[in-house]
């Protein structure tokens, strides 16, 4: 059926008319892209404890990251869960996440952090803590992350601190947080006392035993290779023949 337009500003509503019906129809064919529907998150991890009732910031560390696991948010009947898949690396690790407690998430996270420095997984990012303490990572997919100190600042070196696992998102009160923080626990190390170090003697740096000579010198007598000793030597030898002679000569009288 052919339409009739009777003037041009009835035509041009009908092309406009047609033209938005047109990008209606392919806007609705063509897909989405994946990521419109991907929340990303943050991670600042708060680097600061107390001691001798004082906050000490420890701030110059370098904390790194290692996905462990991949999570993908479902809602059911209004209330959201997080469902985890193990990332790649990290295949032989498929924990039941939601049902660890918190000794037993803390065993995972040292022995995860054992494998991930051995395999060099630590590649999902890497934060220094600033002045205020604090190591900020973003933006993050969804997933459980490892997270480990992996340099310490000179003056931070009694301060130890636990490798963690933490989920972005994270599940709080019912609710999705995509803002995560997470706070180490720091213990202090006293540093042993070092002794001041006194290197042992060797045996050839040791003074040598007296010798005859020493002791004779040190008398003030001339020493065995002196002329003078032996001349010495040879009147007192001469002097004790002479006083023995003496003595036998006196025995004889009197008998």
């Amino acid at each position: 059926m052919a339409v009739i337009f009777h003037d041009r500003t009835h035509l041009a509503r009908a092309c406009a008319a047609f033209a938005l019906a047109l990008s209606c129809v392919f806007g609705a064919l063509m897909p989405q892209p994946a990521y419109a529907a991907v929340q990303r998150g943050t991670l600042s991890v708060r680097c600061m404890t107390e001691r001798d009732g004082a906050s000490v910031v420890l701030a110059g560390d370098t904390y790194a990251l290692a996905l462990v696991a991949t999570a993908s948010v479902s809602w059911d009947g209004g209330a959201p869960s997080v469902a985890y898949a193990p990332a790649a690396g990290f295949e032989a690790y498929d924990y039941t996440w939601g049902s660890l407690d918190a000794d037993a998430l803390r065993a995972a996270a040292h022995e995860l952090d054992e494998h991930a420095r051995t395999a060099g997984l630590y590649t999902a990012g890497e934060a220094t803590a600033n002045q205020a303490g604090v190591a900020a990572f973003g933006w993050l997919d969804p997933g459980l992350y490892l997270v480990a100190r992996t340099s310490v600042a000179a003056g931070n070196a009694s301060y130890t601190c636990d490798p963690m696992l933490i989920s972005v998102p994270a599940m709080e009160d019912g609710s999705l947080v995509y803002r995560v923080v997470a706070e180490p626990k720091f213990e202090w190390s006293e540093p042993p006392a070092t002794p001041p170090h006194e290197p042992p003697t060797p045996d050839d740096e040791k003074p040598p035993a007296p010798t005859i000579d020493d002791v004779l010198t040190s008398w003030g007598l001339p020493a065995t290779g002196d002329p003078a000793f032996w001349a010495g030597t040879g009147f007192m030898l001469l002097g004790l023949v002479l006083a023995a002679a003496g003595v036998c000569s006196r025995r004889r009288r009197t008998h």
